[in-house]
């Protein structure tokens, strides 16, 4: 059983993980404004038909009919461009609060969907398997306060990710108006219930008692966590109605409630195209692009930019050849960004050599836990890592 298998207990969207140390009925305390708002591109994002390079012969030559031809491309730097449908992504840039990082991976890439993704939760080599979410790690090392009502919010999917650890309360909001109208009064009667049985294992089962505790913590986290965003604010700011567009105004109504959260992770997916790609990842960018110019327009609305830091990250790139399909298959290197109101814009990073590749991949230039260094030190201002190897990585200077 890997860590995505363990075993979970759920009530009323709140993921209930066994064998956690949940102490939440102290006082609640608010360490510090900043979120992490995490974009996971799930299946794999074609970065290379993201941000293009667009000045490279082989770009076109070995992508005759996934190529995105030149004269459409938005110019970043005259060699390095985004895709058409990113307008609202090069104002964010032209504001010098995007960057980008090319060549993004690690040695011995796994094109696995499951082992890649699991690397970059865990912070692991290829050959190393943890258990534990790095931000878990970091937040365990770092002595984030108990009060926290929750430590990080799942939006698009129930997977944790880099969250997933014990002593970690993450809550899975998929709509908002269903979680704040789930019955309260339920949730307060089962309360009462897991207090009898766990008076009654107590000295028999302490383990079964534990884990009644924990559930019995959680809901009394739903039910906080429900009070203080009963009313979803009322933003100015018109998000698209697709998948992407809800994600983000959902994330942005969590954000405008004032409750201190330091994680949001979205999950967005659709960006495994092995087939007919180039209709299906344009409509991903698109909706990818609106939403988040109208997520930016509404933290500055709540006047939260400077707080706010989003990253994206995907399993892995894909392949530099496109495949007899129309599309593209699992790959190693990628291009990520990040963007918010503290970030210094530019290129962070070598674009990958199109001459030089690695069994039809990009090389990766830049070890994906440096972007995890740089967000540690420069935006929690942590000092500890605890066993996350990310000492030695290149700190980059985006913050």
């Amino acid at each position: 059983m890997n860590r995505k298998e363990f075993l979970k207990l759920t009530s009323s969207g709140i993921s209930l993980l066994p064998f956690l140390s949940l102490p939440i009925e102290g006082k609640e305390t608010s360490p510090q404004p900043k979120t992490l708002v995490l974009i996971e591109l799930k299946g794999g994002n074609d970065s290379l038909n993201t941000f293009i390079p667009y000045k490279e012969k082989l770009y076109y030559q070995l992508r005759p009919k996934l190529s995105v031809p030149a004269d459409k491309i938005i110019s970043l730097n005259g060699t390095l461009g985004l895709h058409p449908v990113l307008t609202e992504m090069k104002d964010i840039w032209n504001q010098g609060k995007l960057a980008l990082f090319p060549g993004i991976g690690y040695e011995d890439p796994n094109r696995s969907h499951f082992r890649s993704i699991d690397i970059w939760d865990t912070a692991s080599d290829e050959d190393e398997f943890l258990s534990e979410g790095w931000i878990s790690e970091i937040f365990k090392a770092n002595n984030i306060p108990e009060g926290l009502i929750a430590h990080g919010i799942i939006i698009g999917s129930d997977d944790e990710g880099p969250l997933f650890g014990r002593g970690m309360r993450n809550v899975v909001i998929q709509n908002i108006r269903k979680f704040l109208n789930d019955a309260k009064h339920s949730e307060e009667e089962e309360i009462g219930v897991l207090q009898k049985e766990i008076k009654k294992y107590n000295g028999i089962n302490p383990s079964l008692s534990h884990i009644l505790t924990i559930q019995k913590n959680l809901l009394i986290s739903s039910i906080k966590l429900r009070e203080k965003i009963k009313k979803p604010v009322q933003l100015k700011i018109k998000f698209p109605q697709n998948r992407s567009g809800k994600n983000f105004e959902l994330a942005a109504q969590i954000i405008g409630s004032e409750v201190p959260i330091p994680v949001i992770k979205i999950t967005l997916g659709g960006f495994d195209t092995h087939k007919n790609q180039k209709p299906k990842h344009e409509k991903l960018l698109k909706e990818l692009s609106s939403s988040l110019a109208s997520f930016e327009k509404a933290m500055k609305e709540l006047g939260r930019w400077d707080d706010i830091l989003v990253l994206s990250y995907s399993e892995f790139g894909r392949r530099v050849k496109e495949n007899g399909s129309d599309g593209t298959d699992h790959g190693a290197a990628a291009t990520h960004f990040a963007l918010g109101g503290k970030v210094k814009g530019g290129i962070y990073g070598t674009f990958p050599d199109l001459n030089a590749l690695h069994k039809g991949d990009l090389k990766y230039t830049t070890d994906y836990r440096s972007i995890y260094r740089t967000i540690v030190e420069d935006w929690w201002t942590f000092k500890n890592h605890g066993r996350i190897d990310i000492k030695d990585k290149i700190k980059l200077s985006f913050l």
